[in-house]
């Protein structure tokens, strides 16, 4: 078992479960969710208290060991904060480069992508200080595992109300065997806590945490999304660099909170499918309010009252238009796609709600300069880097551009749109459409090397795409070697992207192109402190020993038969080439994502 799963203090500091319902869905690509539905004489049903993340944050955290690093407030945000000792450092803060990331990851925690490569990911995610993590999924409420999670919790709460009956109990003639059974109960409640299943967000957190244990997370405490398509969003940060900081685009008390969703007028509430999820951070002297969003992909007709919503959202983009009063623009959206009016009239009420907050804290910057009794007290929570960043589903290669820089000169003006390259990945083709964007103002940003015009990239550390699918091309595999042999002959490191390649192309090189049986074997010879998280967040040896109490008898989770589907469907979705030809990306999709992250850098 993996170092941090060892430790009961860290699992504890990190406890999280969300029970939200969650459905597979048909993706380009992917298949529908591996079945491991609970059996139809399950002994738990969930119910709407089940559903209830609220009451279970609350059971969980009653017991954390250090409750400081544990904050749920179910109307903002969850936090879970760095291990012991490795909090936020200025010295480190202002040491070096600041990275600034963006990452849809495809369906991260439930069972339509059960084999992510999560090491992988998280030596990905290394390079960068700050990740606006997209597209986060909770364990579906129909499998075997969630109502596994359910009995552990079930059994948590009888220990605690167990353990206050003890703490009541003055009786002298029972002292003794009131300490020993706490011992016992106490044991007890370490062991379920160790067979507790953790989302896949939160086994990402773990494995970061083994590269860096300052990584934190700060995320959604309710899915957003139309229909099945609920998500959760949120910041996995490197916290001795980057810090927590009220941001006043939050409406939250008098200087707003750590996070939030981004208000939206009732008005237009049921025309956005997520809002975008808002985050204040500080490093060094710099402080930022980071805004992750993640654009609906269907258009508004295939929801309820989906025809009218899409006319209202038509009219919108029309109107504004008009305001901004160029005829060419009124054309475009005329004979823009259905979709493409959906996600744009989304993008613009996110700008046009972040403008207003930049305006605000702009005004009340300017004012605590002109009086001085304000001085070193409200500025603490102004001069706000305001960043937007994330999948906007809405490409900037076409006609569409010119649309894209008007709508944000007209709603941000002095802000820019950073990331021209392909980042959305077809399992046929490989890289398909230029959809993950940065939005920031290079006049109020100037630290972050961005250039002053629309999706110019001429800095050497302009804004950049990571671009993970060259490790199953052969040419890019031989480039990538080729620049680390060059490196180390010269006695000089490798730059952190080419180091990173380096390490996946590694894991192409070992694991892709092997026979079923071959796969089979060498999963099954793998030393358990090496294995990987590749089975739904879990390392092959943690999976195939997972069991579980039912009706009070320990038993295996996944019997011998699913077990041997999942390794068969593993080989054939991420290590199986026969289909190379017809879909070459597919197992990158399956393993990692069907995004590249973007990010920035900041000095």
């Amino acid at each position: 078992m993996k170092p941090l799963l060892k430790s009961c203090n860290a699992l504890i500091l990190l406890i999280f479960i969300w029970v939200s319902p969650s459905w597979a869905i048909s993706i380009p690509g992917l298949e529908s969710e591996f079945d491991l539905s609970q059996l139809s004489n399950a002994d738990i049903v969930p119910t709407e208290e089940d559903k209830s993340e609220a009451h279970k944050c609350r059971l969980l955290r009653s017991v954390a060991e250090d409750r400081s690093k544990f904050i749920c407030d179910r109307r903002q945000y969850l936090l879970f904060g760095p291990d012991s000792g490795h909090e936020y450092n200025d010295r480190s803060a202002r040491y070096g480069k600041l990275k600034i990331a963006s990452f849809n990851l495809l369906h991260l925690g439930n069972l339509i992508t059960p084999y992510k490569q999560l090491d992988l990911i998280a030596k990905m995610m290394n390079q960068w200080d700050i990740v606006a993590a997209l597209e986060m999924k909770t364990i579906p409420t129909t499998s075997i595992i969630h109502t596994h999670n359910l009995r552990v919790l079930d059994r948590l709460e009888e220990i605690q109300e167990e353990l206050k009956d003890i703490s009541r109990d003055y009786e002298l003639s029972r002292v003794l065997d009131n300490q020993q059974r706490k011992r016992e109960l106490i044991e007890e409640r370490t062991n379920q806590f160790q067979s507790y299943i953790f989302p896949g967000y939160i086994q990402l957190l773990f494995a970061l945490k083994e590269l860096d244990p300052s990584w934190s997370l700060i995320m959604t405490a309710e899915g957003q999304g139309q229909g099945h398509h609920q998500e959760l969003t949120g910041f996995y940060y490197r916290a001795k660099r980057v810090k927590n900081l009220a941001t006043r685009a939050c409406n939250a008390g008098r200087w707003g909170a750590y996070a939030c969703f981004m208000d939206i007028p009732r008005s237009e509430e049921s025309l956005v499918s997520r809002p975008a999820f808002i985050a204040g951070f500080q490093s060094g002297a710099d402080k930022y309010s980071l805004y992750a969003a993640h654009t609906r992909f269907e258009e508004h007709e295939n929801e309820e009252d989906g025809e009218q919503s899409y006319d209202l959202a038509r009219e919108a983009l029309v109107d504004l238009a008009e305001e901004i009063g160029n005829e060419d623009l009124i054309g475009d959206i005329e004979r823009m796609a259905r979709p493409f009016i959906s996600r744009f009239f989304e993008v613009t009420v996110t700008l046009r709600e972040m403008q207003k907050k930049v305006k605000i804290l702009t005004e009340m910057s300017e004012a605590s300069r002109v009086y001085s009794f304000t001085q070193g007290f409200l500025p603490r929570h102004l001069d706000h880097n305001f960043i937007l960043l994330g999948d906007f589903n809405l490409p900037t290669d076409n006609y569409l551009k010119d649309v894209w820089t008007q709508f944000v000169d007209h709603l941000m003006p002095g802000f820019k749109i950073y990331i021209d390259g392909k980042t959305s990945i077809s399992a046929e083709t490989g890289l398909s459409e230029p959809y993950d964007h940065i939005i920031a103002n290079p006049e109020q940003t100037t630290h972050c090397n961005l250039d002053q015009e629309h999706l110019s990239h001429s800095h050497d550390l302009a804004p950049a795409t990571f671009d993970f699918t060259q490790i199953i091309e052969p040419t890019s595999q031989a480039d990538i070697r080729e620049r680390i042999r060059l490196a180390t002959s010269r006695n000089t490191r490798p730059n952190i992207v080419d180091a990173t390649l380096s390490i996946m192309v590694d894991w192409v090189k070992e694991w892709r192109g092997l026979s079923q049986s071959e796969f089979e074997f060498k999963l099954q010879s793998l030393d358990p402190d090496e294995a990987e998280r590749s089975f739904i967040g879990l390392t092959y040896p943690e999976f195939v020993n997972l069991d579980t109490v039912r009706r009070g008898q320990r038993e295996p989770l996944i019997g011998d038969e699913r077990v041997e589907k999942m390794v068969a469907d593993m080989w054939d979705r991420l290590i199986n080439i026969e289909n190379d030809n017809e879909a070459p990306y597919r197992s990158i999709i399956h393993g990692f994502s069907d995004h590249l992250p973007v990010y920035m850098t900041c000095d």
